[in-house]
């Protein structure tokens, strides 16, 4: 059975925006993607699930492309992922106003520092 029939579900992806200069990072859209595709925005995921063979070949037929193509791109994708997860970022989600409330920062913009503490108390399970 292919990935394609296993999952026909619907899932969201967020897309963001990097603006290095500020150390922001700004969630630009939210779109629906199929499992299968979502997948293919997360290929070290799906690696460790055990599904990279099947999506990169999802890539690959979506995008047209060969393999060395795919394997090009998948390998830029990770890198630019690895700079990026080097930085603390501040979270700016000030653009969806309307539709998230966030009590703890009521205006939509989380600083770096702020976002590392939650990190820790969720792992250490403390207050």
């Amino acid at each position: 059975m292919t990935i394609a029939r296993r999952w026909r579900t619907w899932e969201t992806h967020e897309m963001w925006s990097f603006d290095v200069a500020t150390k922001r990072q700004v969630l630009t859209a939210i779109v629906a993607l199929c499992r299968t595709c979502h997948l293919t925005q997360h290929v070290g995921y799906a690696r460790r699930e055990g599904l990279e063979d099947d999506i990169v070949a999802r890539t690959m037929e979506l995008n047209g492309w060969s393999v060395a193509e795919t394997a090009r791109a998948i390998a830029q994708a990770e890198h630019l992922a690895s700079r990026r997860g080097r930085t603390a970022w501040d979270l700016d989600l000030t653009r969806w106003r309307n539709h998230i409330e966030l009590p703890d920062w009521p205006e939509l913009f989380i600083p770096a520092d702020a976002r590392r503490a939650a990190v820790v108390r969720t792992i250490t399970g403390t207050p």
